[in-house]
C-alpha cells in the first residue's frame, strides 16, 4: 500500500509539474502557474470573504473562485501579458456567453455548456494574440465568467437568497475549468506549434 502511495505521489508531482511547464511556455510564470493549478483548488474549504451588502443580499467573494483568478488576471495586466485594448472585447464576448448559459438559483448560480466560453476564449484569444493567447484566454474565460454568471445576475439573485457569494457553488468549477482549459489548450497549440517549427 506504501508503495502504491509513494507511486500515485510520483505520478501526481510529475503531471503537476508537466502541466506547469506548459503554462510557462506559453506566458505565465511559474508564480501564476501554481497560484491556478495548485493555490486556487487548495483554498476550497477556505470561508468567503465579504464584500459588500446588494440591497438586503450580502455578497460574498470566494478565495479560490474568484480572489486567486481575479488577481491572475490583474498581474496579466499588470506585467503587460495582456493589453487591456485586446481584452476587452473578448471579455464582452464572454460575459455575454456566460450570461446566456447560467441560470440564478436560489443555491447560485447554475451554468449550463461550460465547454462554449472555453472554445469561444481559445479561439478569439488565438486569433488575437500571437505572442501570448493563453494569458488571453484566460483573462478573457475568467472575467467574462464572474461578470456574465454571476455580477450580471446579481438583481435576480437578490429575490431568490439572502447571500450570494461571486465565484461560489455553481460557477467556481465553470470560472476555474473555463479558465484553466482555456490557457492549457492555447498552451498545447503553442507548444505544437513550436515542436512542427523545430522540424
Amino acid at each position: 500500500m506504501t508503495a502504491l502511495i509513494f507511486i500515485f505521489l510520483l505520478v501526481f508531482a510529475f503531471l503537476l509539474l508537466t502541466l506547469v511547464r506548459f503554462l510557462e511556455l506559453s506566458g505565465f510564470s511559474r508564480l501564476d502557474a501554481f497560484a491556478i493549478l495548485v493555490i486556487s483548488p487548495l483554498t476550497t474549504s477556505l470561508p468567503p470573504v465579504k464584500f459588500a451588502d446588494f440591497g438586503e443580499m450580502s455578497v460574498y467573494l470566494s478565495i479560490s473562485g474568484f480572489v486567486i483568478p481575479f488577481l491572475v488576471c490583474v498581474r496579466q495586466f499588470s506585467i503587460g501579458k495582456v493589453a487591456l485594448k485586446k481584452a476587452l472585447p473578448g471579455i464582452a464576448l464572454l460575459t455575454t456567453i456566460s450570461y446566456l448559459i447560467s441560470r440564478p438559483e436560489s443555491d447560485g448560480v447554475g451554468v449550463s455548456h461550460p465547454l462554449l466560453p472555453v472554445l469561444t476564449a481559445v479561439f478569439y484569444s488565438m486569433v488575437i494574440e500571437r505572442d501570448y493567447p493563453s494569458c488571453l484566454a484566460y483573462v478573457c474565460a475568467t472575467l467574462g465568467m464572474f461578470l456574465g454568471a454571476d455580477v450580471i445576475h446579481l438583481p435576480v439573485m437578490e429575490h431568490l437568497t439572502s447571500s450570494v457569494t461571486i465565484g461560489g457553488a455553481g460557477v467556481f468549477d465553470a470560472v476555474y475549468m473555463s479558465g484553466f482549459i482555456a490557457a492549457l489548450f492555447d498552451s498545447m497549440l503553442i507548444f505544437a506549434k513550436k515542436l512542427l517549427k523545430r522540424r
